[in-house]
C-alpha cells in the first residue's frame, strides 16, 4: 500500500459532505483497506529484560506474508531503555513504505494529558515521516471519577485537549484515539437521548465545542476493536455472528474522522472454528464496504506468543488463516 493511497483514504474520511456522495451498491467497486497486524512483544511483562520488541526481521517476515501496515504496542520507559530498537523499528517502516502505528499498550487514561513531552522524546527517535503515527493508550481505564468507571466526558474533553498540545508543539503525525469501554466497536454509539448521561463515545464526542474532535492538521482518527466471543474480550475463540465493524464506521462517519480497527482476530496458525469462518467472511466484506475505514491490524502477530495462544498468527503467507486476513 503506497503512502498515497494511504493518504487518500484519509482524506476521503475527512472530506465536507463524503456521506451524502455514497453510490449505489452495483455501482461501487469493491475498494481495498490497508490489511495488518499487531506485532506483539513490547507491551509484555518485563518485557526491558527480555527484549520482545519486535525487530527489523520480523517487520521483513509480515511484509513478506501480505500485511501492509504495523501496530507496534510498547510501553513508553522503552523510549530509555530500548531507543536503539525503537529507532531500527522507525527507519524499517520507512524503508518498506509501510504505515507503522505505535501503540502505548499501558491501559491508563491519566497518562494521556501529560504525555506530549513523552511523544517529543519518542519522535526524535523516529524518521520524519507520516507513516509514523501515533495510538496514545491503549483500552482505556482509570479516570477521575470514583462513580463512572468509564467518563466519556473527561475522555472527550481531554483528548479534544492532547490533540490541540500535540499540534501546538509541532508534532503532525497521525494520531488514533481509542475509547473507554475496551474501544469495543459495539459500543462506540449507544443512542443516549438527549439530555442522558453519556455511555458511548459518540455522545460525549456531539457535546464538544466543535461536535466532533477538532484537528487543526486533519490528521487525528478513531480506533475500534472488535473480539467475536459474546463479550469482546478475546477470552475465548467462539464466534457470534455480531461483526459490528460496519456499524462503526457508520456511526463514526458524521464525525468527520477516519477510522481503524485496531485490534480484532478469528482464527489462529491451528485454523478456525466453524462459527468462525462464516464470522470472517463477514466481518472482512463489511471492512471492504466501509469508506472511512483506512486500516485494520489483526491481533496474534508476534514472535512472543504460546503455541497454545488463542490467535497466534505466524508470518506464514501458505496459512489459510494468514490468507484470509491478507486477502491473498
Amino acid at each position: 500500500m503506497r503512502t498515497g493511497i494511504i493518504a487518500g483514504l484519509l482524506a476521503l474520511a475527512c472530506a465536507p459532505g463524503a456521506a451524502a456522495q455514497e453510490k449505489q451498491p452495483d455501482q461501487r467497486a469493491p475498494r481495498s483497506v490497508a490489511m495488518g497486524i499487531n506485532l506483539s512483544g513490547g507491551e509484555f511483562r518485563s518485557v526491558e529484560r527480555r527484549a520482545l520488541l519486535p525487530d527489523p526481521a520480523d517487520l521483513r517476515a509480515y511484509y513478506d506474508a501480505g500485511f501492509r501496515v504495523f501496530r507496534i504496542p510498547f510501553k513508553m520507559t522503552q523510549v530509555r531503555t530500548a531507543p536503539a530498537k525503537l529507532r531500527l523499528l522507525g527507519s524499517t517502516c520507512l524503508a518498506l513504505n509501510v504505515p507503522c502505528i505505535f501503540d502505548r499498550h499501558e491501559y491508563d487514561w491519566r497518562k494521556v494529558p501529560p504525555s506530549v513531552p513523552e511523544w517529543l522524546a519518542f519522535l526524535k527517535l523516529m524518521p520524519a515521516s507520516d507513516l509514523i503515527q501515533i495510538d496514545p493508550m491503549n483500552e482505556l481505564k482509570f479516570f477521575d471519577s470514583k462513580k463512572v468507571k468509564k467518563d466519556w466526558d473527561q475522555w472527550a474533553q481531554e483528548g479534544q485537549q492532547w490533540v490541540t498540545d500535540m499540534r501546538s508543539a509541532g508534532i503532525t503525525n497521525q494520531l488514533w484515539l481509542e475509547y473507554p469501554g475496551v474501544t469495543a466497536a459495539f459500543r462506540f454509539d449507544k443512542g443516549e437521548r438527549k439530555g442522558k448521561a453519556c455511555l458511548s463515545a459518540a455522545c460525549a464526542l456531539r457535546k464538544l465545542p466543535g461536535g466532533t474532535i477538532v484537528d487543526p492538521l486533519g490528521k487525528t482518527g478513531l480506533q475500534a476493536h472488535r473480539y467475536p466471543d459474546k463479550n469482546s474480550s478475546g477470552a475465548n475463540d467462539y464466534c457470534y455472528p455480531y461483526t459490528s465493524i460496519g456499524t462503526f464506521a457508520r456511526q463514526a462517519r458524521p464525525f468527520g474522522l477516519p477510522v481503524m480497527v485496531g485490534e480484532i482476530a478469528f482464527g489462529s496458525d491451528r485454523g478456525m472454528r466453524d462459527s468462525c469462518r462464516g464470522f470472517g467472511a463477514a466481518v472482512i466484506a463489511e471492512m471492504l464496504e466501509a469508506e472511512n475505514l483506512a486500516y485494520v491490524t489483526w491481533w496474534g502477530g508476534g514472535r512472543g506468543w504460546k503455541k497454545s495462544y488463542l490467535f497466534r498468527t505466524p508470518a506464514s503467507p501458505t496459512l489459510p488463516y494468514v490468507r484470509m486476513i491478507t486477502g491473498k
